[in-house]
């Protein structure tokens, strides 16, 4: 596993990246040097890479042998460990999220044709209105808004309808190798969001607005 680094985003919260390009076989003798388990009974390779990466990768962050699970609502947190966590995968890349103090969420996603199949599932008639049908990366950009939105409303079961809960405000798709700061909303709570365009992957992050208005105003003091 390559480690690619940390992003760190306007309300504190540090993403950490690796590259994921090891068999499952390769990450479970890394785990074993590591003192971690390296058993999984997940059926893919692919979900097996997944599993194995992210005790790699916690373990890499937290500095310890630290156990990741997961609770009702499926999602991650560190045993033992305050802190909030989001994690997100895609074929090659395995991202990490930690924050101190409050919930975010992170999508990745390759490049992909895939979300306009899907349109009706996530696009709203508001947001219909101004995202192009032929406009794949817009829909990526609204797609992963939307994901990672729904990682960082905690309490899953609350969403129950992805086009109309789950909000996009209008914005303008950026080019590959720029970067969007933009705002999307679940229910009555406003979200920021912030968009990648990598040249491989696009990363999308989000968490309630009040955090970054909270964060800014500790950085003023």
């Amino acid at each position: 596993m390559a480690y690619a680094g940390t992003k760190t985003y306007i309300d504190g919260t540090v993403l950490h990246m690796w590259m994921l390009s090891e068999t499952s076989q390769q990450l479970a003798c890394m785990c074993v040097a590591e003192g971690l388990p390296a058993h999984c009974e997940a059926k893919s390779e692919y979900r097996r890479r997944e599993i194995l990466g992210e005790r790699l990768l916690v373990k890499r962050i937290v500095g310890q042998s630290a156990t990741l699970r997961h609770n009702a609502d499926d999602d991650p947190y560190i045993e033992g460990c305050q802190a909030h966590i989001t994690i997100a995968h895609t074929r090659g890349l395995l991202c990490i999220g930690l924050n101190a103090t409050h919930r975010m969420g992170v999508d990745v996603e390759r490049y992909g044709r895939r979300v306009l199949g899907v349109r009706d599932f996530y696009v709203n008639d508001e947001e219909k209105t101004w995202l192009d049908t032929g406009d794949v990366d817009g829909h990526m950009v609204a797609w992963m808004a939307k994901e990672a939105i729904f990682k960082a409303v905690g309490e899953r079961q609350q969403v129950g309808n992805y086009a109309s809960d789950i909000t996009v405000d209008r914005f303008a798709t950026p080019h590959r190798g720029q970067q969007l700061a933009h705002q999307g909303g679940f229910k009555a709570t406003p979200y920021y969001l912030h968009t990648t365009m990598g040249d491989r992957y696009m990363i999308t992050f989000a968490c309630a607005k009040q955090y970054i208005q909270k964060t800014q105003i500790h950085n003023q003091l």
